[in-house]
């Protein structure tokens, strides 16, 4: 499934979250949410999978992911990021 992870996370009144000086886009919060610590018990494996999704969707306009990536990435998202960003995210992956 192709992604727009170059889209951007809005605050209540719909002005585009800043990320220092660019808009926060979905790879940015995707990617993060995928570098968080999360389960202390996640096996090396389990990391690996995830810094590697990470690398794949951090910075892209489009990239083609599985459902089982999707899954990962929502799964991680309230980890790293308050409830607002992971309505939006959640909703920009496909709901």
């Amino acid at each position: 499934m192709k992604i727009d992870f170059s889209r951007t996370m809005t605050d209540f009144e719909g002005q585009p979250v800043q990320n220092g000086q660019q808009p926060l886009t979905l790879g940015v919060v995707a990617a993060r949410a995928l570098n968080a610590t999360g389960d202390p018990r996640s096996s090396p494996d389990d990391a690996l999978a995830r810094g590697m999704l990470a690398f794949k969707v951090y910075g892209q306009t489009e990239a083609d992911v599985t459902p089982e990536d999707l899954a990962l990435i929502r799964k991680m998202l309230p980890v790293a990021w308050a409830p607002m960003i992971v309505a939006q995210a959640h909703e920009m992956l496909g709901g």
